[in-house]
């Protein structure tokens, strides 16, 4: 069982009361050793505040989320120094927003730190995003290039050359870019430890994910799409005919029936699958379907669980020692009744290893401390 806790540092227009560094030090304080803390805009606290709270988090699961269109090179540099947990990670997006010399600095400072840098495909010049993969090249960094296919053709070849042989990750937005230009990044990339995914692949449709299957060959690939813009037999015809190189996720999977859910999922067999029911729109017996299908290398997720009611997320986690299962609660629209106290400390209680809760955006909107002291109790 694994809870974590997504705390939000950001405020916006949108996202107003975000968490504050004492709340932020209250929740890495009690968190256990089921609970991984992540903290996205980091950069959003204050440094002064912030630092001595990440440099004492110790033993803790920490993820510091950086986005570097928002930090500037001596927040990054001062929150990678004080992050010295021996199970803190850090993830710099967009990184390559920063000029060559700050990201120099920045990974001079990571060392050898557990870290992802982002190269992001719709914003970095081929001479920012080689830089930056040079940079890294004797480093444990991780590399993701986030919509590389976005980049000129020229440039995806230049990037893939200067990763050589080195482990990265790689998406394409299928939304906003040609079968034509998805093949090529395909026909470019040929490291073996290249790890692709084509993004909203709904987007091409039936013929075009059929025809990125045919094109990527052996290597492995990660399609994600939304269930309202393919039909479901389509879907089942492609899932069941793709190698088992080929991974799926597959999002609002109860824009379907209720037998085409059940049917979807069988079709992977023994392949990755991971579908997602929106917690508001699906019907018990749709969540009931997807989970009773669900298989060792298949992940079920509700998303906004507290919008269903406890007796059928407690039916669904009880029912998953087959599957893996994940459910995600709001944190400012917690449940707790008389009768039935907080309803996901219910669910962690009846959890099963492959068992998920996460709680989004901690901080955002009202923060009940006493509620969330609860839940990660009952995580241990």
């Amino acid at each position: 069982m694994k809870l974590t806790m997504n705390c939000e540092a950001y405020v916006s227009s949108v996202l107003q009361g975000a968490i504050s560094t004492n709340e932020f030090n209250q929740v890495l304080s009690n968190s256990g050793v089921n609970t991984l803390v992540v903290l996205s805009n980091s950069q959003a606290l204050p440094v002064s505040e912030l630092s001595p709270v990440i440099s004492s988090a110790g033993a803790k699961n920490l993820l510091l989320k950086i986005d570097c269109t928002r930090a500037s090179q001596s927040q990054a540099v001062q929150i990678i120094n004080s992050s010295t947990g021996q199970n803190t990670s850090l993830e710099l997006g967009s990184l390559t927003s920063f000029t060559a010399q700050g990201v120099t600095a920045v990974i001079q400072a990571l060392g050898n730190k557990k870290c992802t840098v982002e190269v992001n495909g719709t914003s970095s010049s081929q001479v920012q995003a080689v830089h930056l993969i040079s940079s890294v090249k004797s480093t444990n960094t991780s590399i993701r290039v986030s919509s590389i296919g976005a980049m000129p053709s020229s440039a995806v070849s230049a990037v893939v050359q200067a990763l050589g042989s080195r482990a990265f990750t790689a998406s394409i937005d299928a939304a906003v870019t040609s079968i034509s230009s998805i093949i090529n990044v395909f026909n470019v990339t040929t490291n073996s430890n290249a790890t692709l995914s084509l993004d909203n692949a709904d987007a091409i449709g039936a013929n075009g994910i059929s025809q990125a299957i045919q094109a990527i060959g052996n290597r492995k690939l990660s399609i994600g799409l939304n269930a309202g813009g393919i039909t479901p037999s389509n879907l089942q015809n492609i899932i069941s005919s793709a190698g088992g190189n080929i991974s799926f996720s597959v999002a609002n999977i109860q824009n379907y029936g209720t037998n085409e859910i059940a049917a979807i999922i069988n079709s992977a067999g023994t392949k990755t699958l991971s579908v997602s029911l929106d917690g508001l729109s699906s019907l018990p017996i749709q969540i009931q379907q997807a989970v009773s299908a669900g298989k060792p290398a298949t992940t079920i997720s509700v998303n906004t669980a507290n919008n269903q009611q406890l007796s059928v997320m407690l039916d669904a986690v009880n029912a998953s020692g087959n599957t893996n299962f994940t459910a995600t609660y709001n944190s400012a629209q917690l449940v707790v009744t008389p009768t039935d106290g907080n309803y996901v400390v219910r669910v962690l209680q009846v959890a099963k290893p492959s068992t998920s809760v996460i709680l989004a955006p901690v901080g955002v909107g009202t923060f009940r401390w006493d509620l969330l002291l609860d839940i990660m109790n009952a995580a241990g």
